[in-house]
Formats: structure tokens, sequence, C-alpha cells
């Protein structure tokens, strides 16, 4: 996909959605393991402002890094 219809955040992802299309809720952590989000944020995202998108933004990282850490425990 080009830049010029994709524009990315500072994050790297998509500005439209964090979604990356591997939909699969994690049953133990109630998370999507592709994008990180919850079933609320996952249905309300278009409902959200600019302000609480980056809110849960930044609630991916760390649940990312979270799910990674307790996945490397195992």
């Amino acid at each position: 996909m080009s830049d010029k219809f994709c524009t990315f955040d500072k994050y790297g992802r998509t500005t439209g959605t964090p979604c990356i299309r591997i939909c699969q809720l994690d049953e133990k952590a109630g998370i999507c393991v592709g994008c990180y989000r919850n079933t609320d944020e996952i249905e309300h995202w278009s409902e959200y402002t600019d302000e609480q998108k980056e809110q849960i933004m930044i609630a991916i990282d760390i649940r990312k890094e979270l799910l990674c850490d307790e996945v490397g425990q195992s």
C-alpha cells in the first residue's frame, strides 16, 4: 500500500485503527491477539475521540509488553 493512501501514527500503525487483521480473542486475557484491544475498545473504536484513541494506543503497547513477558516466562 502506498503511503499516499495510508497515514501512520507515531507508533508506525495506520491511523484508522490498530487492527492488523489477525482477529482472535484470547479468552484468558480478554483481548484480541492481533491488535491487543478488548471487545469494548474494538466495538466502540469509531466512536472514540482522537484523545481516547491515543490513550488506548498507549494501553495497547503496555498490554503487548505484558503479554509478551508472560509468554516468555511460560
